[in-house]
């Protein structure tokens, strides 16, 4: 029986952040959903920053480490949450750069198990299959996942996409909180992740629908394979229409 080579991905130099200053923590304890100031240091934790509205920007991996914040973003997602962090400082004692280091995610062979990080990274270790970003998206869209990076450029709520147990009911306020805990409590969540497979193939965005009603949005796609938000009350048996851009297809939940 062939055993599967391990996996690897080296992440992009513009989705690693370094994030100095006394006030670091504090400002991220503020802006985040989640509790910041529980990471221990030396410590990794998935921190999820939200907008206004409640939705999503992106879910990074950040390193707490003596004197600095390393943030490994989600791919492709590294120029929108610096601009978002950056956007909080005013008087506070905090300065955004790029981090100078090697990141590889070595990627878990169930996409629903969290993926392991190498900081620092010499060379890739012997023995790995290297993945491309398409490869890497491929992963996590085919078994339903969604994880940070394009599958959140639409703006998904994290409680619609299953990333509930990452934000902290307990810190106080954040952006985006009093949306995020309204969804909560009222039961306001209408949509879960569904896999699709679509023809002909489809974009990040492309509107679900049923007949004239919008009933879901597609997060990502590889090839005919598509991540995306659906209705509730839509019968995983029926078939949907996509809209993408001016063209049009179909889409049925697998």
């Amino acid at each position: 029986m062939n055993q599967q080579r391990p996996r690897a991905f080296v992440r992009d130099a513009a989705d690693l952040l370094r994030v100095d200053g006394a006030d670091a923590l504090d400002l991220f304890h503020r802006i985040a959903a989640s509790d910041v100031r529980a990471i221990e240091s030396g410590s990794f934790a998935t921190v999820v920053f939200t907008d206004e509205k409640g939705r999503t920007i992106d879910a990074p991996v950040v390193h707490r480490r003596d004197d600095h914040l390393a943030l490994i973003c989600g791919p492709t997602r590294g120029t929108a949450t610096r601009a978002w962090i950056e956007r909080w400082v005013i008087t506070e004692d905090v300065t955004v750069s790029t981090l100078d280091e090697t990141v590889i995610e070595v990627l878990a062979d169930d996409a629903h198990e969290a993926s392991s990080f190498v900081v620092q990274a010499a060379a890739i270790p012997d023995g790995f299959d290297v993945l491309d970003l398409e490869a890497w998206r491929a992963h996590f869209v085919r078994a339903g996942v969604v994880v940070a990076g394009p599958a959140v450029e639409t703006g998904p709520n994290p409680l619609e996409i299953g990333w509930r147990d990452r934000v902290s009911w307990t810190k106080g306020c954040y952006i985006g909180q009093e949306v995020v805990a309204r969804l909560d409590t009222y039961d306001k969540v209408k949509r879960d992740v569904a896999r699709l497979r679509t023809n002909p193939e489809v974009s990040a965005g492309a509107t679900l629908r049923i007949g004239a009603k919008k009933v879901g949005v597609v997060l990502d796609a590889v090839g005919s394979d598509a991540l995306a938000v659906v209705d509730r009350s839509v019968d995983p048996s029926t078939e949907l229409e996509v809209q993408d851009g001016d063209g049009s297809g179909r889409a049925s939940i697998t």
